[in-house]
């Protein structure tokens, strides 16, 4: 089924991307637009039909079909540096990589062990990292390169999904160290929250309780389509976006900016009783101004702490 045209055609012209999980929910819809839009696309997948067919094939045929360029990969997220080099040796650089590939088992946390968190870190941290840092010398001696890493609204706390949500939090926090380091070099990188109806949510919606899981499933595939995430992911993509070390959430054709942020606190607290006693001034001040630090130093510079700690003349600005 052709797919629609969410960025201009010729966008992307010259430009070379990689697509992890390219045949999953979102991952063929951003495959597709991307080949749309006149990029040449590294399709990475590993999933297979039930006849044994890799799926990624499939997205890569679409999009020869309408015109566009495209390769298959079937390396591991985990081998950075073949994925790269397939992108190399087909198409002779690297511009774009949109981790996108995630795995996720929706399960009590007591009968989890170690080997699931190991899977999932595997394929969801480290297969992110290993791919950065493949193409990080390409994207420096270029000077130009875009990421988008792929982190999750559970990681606001979701039950029954620890191992998922320990891996998303950690790509969103790697993302603005990643987007520090890449800004003298050209290199943006930000994080984005999809939602989508496709594989990944339906290993939620199936656990609901019969009565409303039909209803669920209805609702989830007409509001959230993959294909209403995927103009964000193109803009940030994009040689004009200039944002970087950012976070989204994503899905519907709408698009917020999820913020890590520090209230104002309170200072002086020597003792246990003193800090229970101050539990509610914390937490519940509804004057505490909340700040927005781009990095640690703008951390220390708003923390209540970091305030107390400075001379007092530069409190007032002397």
């Amino acid at each position: 089924m052709a797919s629609p045209d969410l960025a201009s055609r010729g966008s992307f012209k010259g430009r070379t991307v990689i697509v992890t999980g390219g045949a999953g929910a979102v991952g063929t819809q951003l495959s597709l637009a991307f080949g749309k839009a006149g990029a040449n696309v590294v399709v990475n997948d590993i999933s297979t039909t039930s006849d044994g067919k890799f799926r990624a094939q499939e997205v890569v045929d679409e999009i020869t079909a309408q015109g566009g360029s495209a390769v298959l990969d079937t390396n591991s997220v985990v081998d950075g540096e073949r994925i790269v080099r397939t992108a190399l040796e087909k198409f002779g650089r690297i511009d774009v990589i949109v981790n996108n590939a995630a795995l996720a088992r929706y399960v009590p946390f007591e009968e989890d062990d170690l080997s699931v968190y190991k899977r999932i870190l595997d394929v969801n941290v480290l297969g992110s990292i290993s791919l950065i840092l493949a193409a990080w010398p390409h994207f420096k001696s270029q000077r130009y390169g875009r990421v988008v890493n792929c982190s999750s609204d559970a990681i606001f706390g979701m039950t029954e999904v620890t191992p998922y949500t320990f891996s998303k939090g950690a790509i969103l926090a790697g993302t603005r160290a990643l987007a520090i380091e890449g800004a003298p070099h050209g290199i943006l990188v930000n994080c984005v929250a999809p939602t989508a109806y496709g594989d990944m949510m339906l290993l939620h919606l199936n656990k609901m309780d019969a009565a409303i899981r039909d209803q669920a499933k209805e609702f989830a595939s007409t509001t959230y389509p993959p294909e209403s995430n995927i103009p964000w992911f193109l803009a940030l993509c994009h040689e004009s976006s200039e944002i970087t070390g950012e976070f989204f959430s994503l899905g519907a054709y709408s698009v917020s900016r999820i913020v890590l942020g520090v209230q104002d606190g309170v200072t002086n607290l020597r003792t246990m009783e003193e800090c229970l006693q101050q539990q509610d001034a914390i937490l519940k001040n509804p004057k505490a101004q909340i700040n927005v630090p781009r990095n640690c130093d703008e951390f220390n510079e708003v923390t209540v702490r970091g305030k107390s700690a400075r001379p007092q003349e530069s409190l007032h600005g002397h």
